[in-house]
Protein backbone atom coordinates (compact mmCIF):
# COMPACT_ATOMS: atom_id res chain seq x y z
CA UNK A 1 0.00 0.00 0.00
CA UNK A 2 1.45 3.82 -0.75
CA UNK A 3 1.10 5.91 1.74
CA UNK A 4 1.24 9.84 1.07
CA UNK A 5 2.92 11.97 3.23
CA UNK A 6 1.41 15.31 4.40
CA UNK A 7 4.56 17.59 3.33
CA UNK A 8 7.70 16.56 1.42
CA UNK A 9 10.53 16.63 3.87
CA UNK A 10 13.41 19.44 4.16
CA UNK A 11 15.78 19.77 6.50
CA UNK A 12 14.13 21.89 8.18
CA UNK A 13 10.90 20.47 8.35
CA UNK A 14 11.31 16.66 9.28
CA UNK A 15 8.69 13.76 7.40
CA UNK A 16 6.11 13.51 9.23
CA UNK A 17 4.93 10.49 11.53
CA UNK A 18 1.45 10.54 9.78
CA UNK A 19 0.30 9.64 5.93
CA UNK A 20 -3.03 9.18 4.36
CA UNK A 21 -4.37 6.96 2.15
CA UNK A 22 -7.12 6.55 -0.28
CA UNK A 23 -10.40 5.63 0.28
CA UNK A 24 -9.47 2.36 -1.55
CA UNK A 25 -6.51 1.83 1.25
CA UNK A 26 -8.03 3.12 4.18
CA UNK A 27 -10.95 0.12 3.38
CA UNK A 28 -7.91 -2.38 2.70
CA UNK A 29 -6.56 -1.77 5.67
CA UNK A 30 -9.78 -2.08 7.56
CA UNK A 31 -10.75 -5.31 5.57
CA UNK A 32 -13.48 -3.32 4.99
CA UNK A 33 -15.53 -2.33 1.45
CA UNK A 34 -14.98 0.95 0.13
CA UNK A 35 -19.36 1.69 0.61
CA UNK A 36 -18.89 -0.16 4.23
CA UNK A 37 -15.98 2.62 4.89
CA UNK A 38 -18.11 5.06 3.25
CA UNK A 39 -20.78 4.37 5.54
CA UNK A 40 -18.46 4.77 8.67
CA UNK A 41 -17.88 8.06 7.54
CA UNK A 42 -21.18 9.57 7.23
CA UNK A 43 -22.12 8.28 10.20
CA UNK A 44 -19.27 10.56 11.84
CA UNK A 45 -17.21 7.35 13.12
CA UNK A 46 -14.19 8.06 10.95
CA UNK A 47 -12.64 11.40 10.04
CA UNK A 48 -11.80 12.38 6.53
CA UNK A 49 -9.21 15.05 5.29
CA UNK A 50 -10.87 16.58 2.45
CA UNK A 51 -8.55 18.02 -0.12
CA UNK A 52 -10.01 19.24 -3.06
CA UNK A 53 -12.52 16.99 -4.16
CA UNK A 54 -10.46 14.16 -2.99
CA UNK A 55 -11.11 12.18 0.66
CA UNK A 56 -8.11 10.62 1.95
CA UNK A 57 -7.90 9.05 5.63
CA UNK A 58 -4.89 9.64 8.37
CA UNK A 59 -3.20 6.32 9.62
CA UNK A 60 -3.28 7.58 12.73
CA UNK A 61 -7.65 7.74 12.61
CA UNK A 62 -7.76 4.41 11.07
CA UNK A 63 -5.72 3.15 13.99
CA UNK A 64 -7.79 4.93 16.79
CA UNK A 65 -11.11 3.78 15.09
CA UNK A 66 -9.83 -0.12 15.16
CA UNK A 67 -8.53 0.87 18.85
CA UNK A 68 -12.14 1.90 19.90
CA UNK A 69 -13.52 -0.81 18.28
CA UNK A 70 -11.75 -3.40 19.85
CA UNK A 71 -13.97 -5.46 21.99
CA UNK A 72 -12.71 -6.57 25.87
CA UNK A 73 -13.99 -9.97 26.98
CA UNK A 74 -13.79 -10.12 30.73
CA UNK A 75 -14.39 -13.19 32.34
CA UNK A 76 -16.77 -13.71 35.50
CA UNK A 77 -15.13 -13.94 39.02
CA UNK A 78 -16.31 -16.67 40.34
CA UNK A 79 -19.47 -15.91 43.17
CA UNK A 80 -18.59 -12.34 41.78
CA UNK A 81 -21.63 -10.11 41.11
CA UNK A 82 -24.36 -10.51 38.10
Amino acid sequence: MKDILLHHPTPDRPAPTQTLCTRREAAARLRLSPRQLSNLVLAGEIPVVRLGAALRFRTADLEAFIEASTARVVKPQPGGAH
